[in-house]
This record gives C-alpha cells, sequence and structure tokens, in this order.
C-alpha cells in the first residue's frame, strides 16, 4: 500500500483508514480481469475473475539465452491459476451479446455490487478480525475495456469497405 499510495495518494482507501474505518494491513487490493478467449469449436467464451495484485512472486526463467525457442507467451505468476484468480463468471458470446445484452449490465452491476461489499463491508474471520477487498483496477484487453467503459468509438469501427455509405464513425474513444 506504501508504494501504492507514492502513485495515487488521494485514493479512497487512504482517506477510509485515516478515518480508521478499515486497516490498511488487513486490505488485500484486487484488479478484475476479462478476457474473450475461444473455446472448443472455436466459439467465442468470456471469462470474468478478481486477481489478486498479492502472489507467490513469478517464475523464473530457466532457459538460456542461446537455447531459448520462440513459445507462446505463458502467464509468469509462480503457482496455479486458481491460486492467482478468483472466478467470477464465465459466459458464451449467444449468452451477452445481440439479444442478451442486457446481460453484460446485470453481470457488471453485480460486479461492481460486490466489490462495494468488499470494500465497505469486508469479511471476518472466526477471531472476529475484519478484512477487506479493495478493487484498485480493471485489466483486460481493449475489448473487454471498450464494452466495460460503453465506449461508441474503438477499432471495431474501423472502415471495412473501399466505399463508405455514411461517414466513419472514428476509432478514438477520446476523440
Amino acid at each position: 500500500w506504501c508504494k501504492f499510495r507514492e502513485l495515487h495518494p488521494t485514493h479512497m482507501v487512504f482517506q477510509q483508514a485515516d478515518m480508521g474505518r478499515l486497516l490498511l494491513k488487513r486490505c488485500i487490493p484486487l484488479l478484475i480481469h476479462g478476457d474473450e478467449g475461444r473455446g472448443r469449436k472455436h466459439v467465442a467464451h468470456f471469462v470474468l475473475s478478481f486477481h489478486s495484485m498479492l502472489g507467490f512472486g513469478f517464475k523464473k526463467d530457466q532457459s538460456t539465452p542461446r537455447k531459448r525457442k520462440r513459445e507462446r507467451m505463458e502467464c509468469n505468476f509462480e503457482g496455479h491459476t486458481y491460486t492467482n484468480r478468483y472466478l467470477i463468471a464465465t459466459l458464451r458470446k449467444r449468452d451477452y451479446s445481440d439479444e442478451q445484452s442486457e446481460v453484460w449490465k446485470l453481470l457488471m452491476n453485480m460486479v461492481a455490487e460486490e466489490s462495494r461489499f468488499m470494500w465497505e463491508v469486508g469479511v471476518a474471520n472466526d477471531d472476529g478480525r475484519r478484512y477487506w477487498g479493495i478493487v484498485v483496477g480493471l485489466i483486460g484487453d481493449w475489448p473487454f475495456l471498450h464494452k466495460c467503459g460503453g465506449f461508441s468509438r474503438s477499432f471495431n469501427n474501423i472502415q471495412r469497405r473501399a466505399v463508405v455509405r455514411s461517414e466513419p464513425v472514428g476509432i478514438c474513444h477520446l476523440c
């Protein structure tokens, strides 16, 4: 938290801690991670999870520079994925797109409510000590962030035809 405070000194978690509403040593910094990949038969499948910023460290690269071969990129967190990520939901594309687009909003609202609960209430162990989960960020690929932000412009709007009927919307979400 000391390092995070250097980057974000006005973050609400520090205001709450300074008022005595929570103890930073019992606050767990979390990220929400979303990614749409391909499942069986190359069908789009979305996975949403909490991801702790705390962990067991990183894997050490065992290969020597001369023998290193081109391999696919791997997650470099030490330990199994089940110890680093905590599943919230998985959805097939057909369950959250087109006619089912309301499902996405409901899922994100539920995640926001659960995150708020972990921030404001937390959980207590058998000894009565309270712990809080503090979501400090949202991570994922650009399509996920675009969808979460509700942006109307992204690289999905890129012109695909040589001749267009209407002027392109543009791709920059800041414009």
